[in-house]
């Protein structure tokens, strides 16, 4: 959506470089607000086509607020047409592929389904298979392997997960759990609102902000895509199986703890191990 918000309202402000759809003979003086917000209500209409009535009222409201004639009409007519092309150009992503089915593992460290509910398959195992939006490829930033289960970095971290976010912590700060509640969240809301705080509080242009906030969501979008990857790279085990298997790992510094349960909201490790907090 912010993608096809950038491109729309840049057509007209040509303040920088688009991020994939280039219009030719856009008039300066068309609507950027209205471009704006039919960019944003043609993606999320497409995407979201359950919610069409709601949307179609939203884009009302926000159009209802702009003056009627022929800079408002074009604004809209760009923002419809470069949506559609970024739809066009997203069509065949991979984001609606089936997911692949995921064999769990059954030896030390490997994933495996997790209590309560031990789900019969892990969520989104196709996505790293989705085309990036800025990224080369989705393994481009690949993060190194998890420690050997023997060392002292795993036991460490082990350790300290089992003693800061387990359901009855009594070695969690006031500060480290609400640390932890807070990132527990959606974490793309949170930055989107810490992004309009700023975005409001520095008085930022339209385009400024259409700018700023295609920026932050696609390198939210690809950090979700390599986030998985390397999640299905490394296929590594979840604190709360780690935990509860710790006498098998051969590392005589954990001790497993048959009962263990995560705390939603606890802080996860200082020196998160890549794949352990799998999702």
């Amino acid at each position: 959506m912010h993608a096809a918000i950038y491109d729309a309202v840049n057509a007209i402000a040509r303040t920088h470089e688009p991020y994939l759809v280039r219009l030719t003979g856009v008039p300066r003086h068309a609507s950027k607000q209205a471009a704006s917000a039919a960019a944003a209500h043609a993606v999320l209409a497409a995407l979201y086509p359950a919610f069409h009535t709601s949307l179609d009222d939203e884009l009302q409201q926000s159009l209802t607020q702009i003056p009627a004639g022929k800079d408002k009409d074009e604004g809209m007519f760009i923002g419809q047409t470069v949506a559609d092309c970024i739809l066009a150009l997203r069509s065949n992503d991979g984001a609606n592929a089936q997911p692949i089915p995921y064999v769990f593992g059954g030896a030390p460290g490997d994933y495996q389904s997790t209590p309560p509910n031990f789900p019969s398959q892990p969520q989104f195992t196709h996505w790293s298979h989705v085309t990036p939006f800025a990224l080369e490829r989705a393994n481009q930033f690949l993060p190194g392997p998890p420690p050997a289960l023997t060392g002292d970095t795993y036991s460490e971290a082990l350790n300290e997960i089992k003693s800061l976010g387990t359901t009855d912590s009594t070695t969690a700060t006031a500060d480290e759990e609400l640390t932890g509640r807070f990132w527990n969240g959606a974490i793309q809301n949170y930055w989107n609102e810490i992004t309009q705080t700023a975005a409001l509080d520095r008085d930022l242009t339209i385009a400024q902000s259409a700018r700023l906030f295609a920026l932050l969501n696609l390198a939210l979008a690809d950090g979700v895509i390599a986030f998985y990857d390397a999640k299905y790279t490394y296929n590594f085990w979840r604190p709360v199986t780690a935990i509860r298997a710790a006498d098998s790992d051969n590392n005589p510094d954990t001790i497993a703890d048959p009962n263990w349960l995560p705390e939603v909201g606890k802080t996860p490790l200082t020196h998160p191990i890549p794949g352990l907090m799998r999702s």
